[in-house]
């Protein structure tokens, strides 16, 4: 008999390598959770269905305000993201030039692999992919990760993008050294949004999701954080960004995904997901709604 609990989380690799994205259009549909899910009805259906966009900012803005909560533990977290962060920031530009001086055909074939691990745009199929496969199999874990994934990702992408506009630091390959902000404006060039690491951001915000869900599978955790190192990696490594963007972007990116499943589990509610679809005039993604 097939273990489909240890197929489940390659599905989502497997499926990355040979899934292209497609244009996004919208759909809606409905679906019985099986009971290993932690999705069911809940205190969101006391006020009717709650919609997509008023659970993610509910959730985000639970996030923004979790500090209130923080417990020593939490605290000191915090303290050692700050100092690592200023530790990076202060040498930024010698991890730049250590990289440049030791680049190889090895470490290029490598890190160039890894990249599109940190693209939304090849990331969500896949997600999509795993969603079918739990629905298919009726495997609740699977399901359910893909539906934490994929809100995890939305909403530190969210910080992250209004973190760039504010800041609007200057890439590496600008020459014009790690100094260099132009704070809020309204020039939102590629070349003044390094901080932080988007492609860091969004691999760390999976990779946090399947390591917790398959951490009962020894492989799982340190196969998913490496691919998400890996990407944060490339990007130094092709002079994208800062040492310090990537650490700041990989943090939002892991923390967002621990507090989303925290609040999941503690606020069962419906599940929203966006899948991959095939069509007559060729494909795209459809945003499935379940309750």
């Amino acid at each position: 008999m097939i273990n489909t609990g240890f197929i489940a989380p390659f599905i989502f690799i497997a499926s990355f390598i040979f899934i292209l994205p497609g244009m996004v259009s919208l759909s809606s549909g409905e679906d019985a959770l099986s009971e290993n899910s932690l999705y069911s009805v809940s205190k969101y259906d006391a006020k009717g269905k709650r919609g997509i966009l008023k659970t993610y900012l509910s959730d985000a803005s639970e996030i923004l305000t979790s500090t209130e909560k923080w417990e020593k533990k939490d605290w000191l977290e915090g303290t050692f993201f700050l100092t690592a962060a200023g530790a990076l920031y202060s040498q930024d530009e010698k991890i730049r030039d250590w990289t440049a001086d030791n680049k190889s055909d090895g470490a290029d074939n490598v890190l160039a692999f890894a990249k599109d691990f940190g693209d939304g745009r090849y990331l969500l199929p896949p997600l999509g992919l795993l969603w079918l496969y739990g629905k298919g199999w009726r495997d609740g874990r699977a399901k359910e990760t893909a539906s934490l994934a994929v809100e995890s990702f939305l909403i530190s992408g969210i910080f992250v993008q209004v973190l760039k506009g504010g800041m609007r630091r200057h890439r590496p390959y600008m020459e014009d050294g790690r100094d260099h902000w132009d704070g809020p404006g309204a020039d939102f060039s590629g070349s003044t949004l390094s901080f932080p690491s988007g492609h860091s951001q969004t691999a760390f915000s999976i990779a946090a999701v399947i390591a917790d869900q398959y951490k009962h599978l020894s492989i799982v955790p340190p196969l998913a954080y490496g691919l998400a190192t890996l990407v944060a990696m490339q990007r130094i490594y092709d002079d994208k960004h800062w040492a310090s963007d990537v650490l700041v972007g990989s943090s939002i990116g892991y923390f967002t995904a621990k507090k989303v499943m925290e609040l999941r589990k503690d606020n069962d509610s419906h599940t929203y997901l966006l899948v991959p679809h095939l069509g007559g005039e060729g494909g795209g993604l459809s945003l499935v709604a379940t309750f």
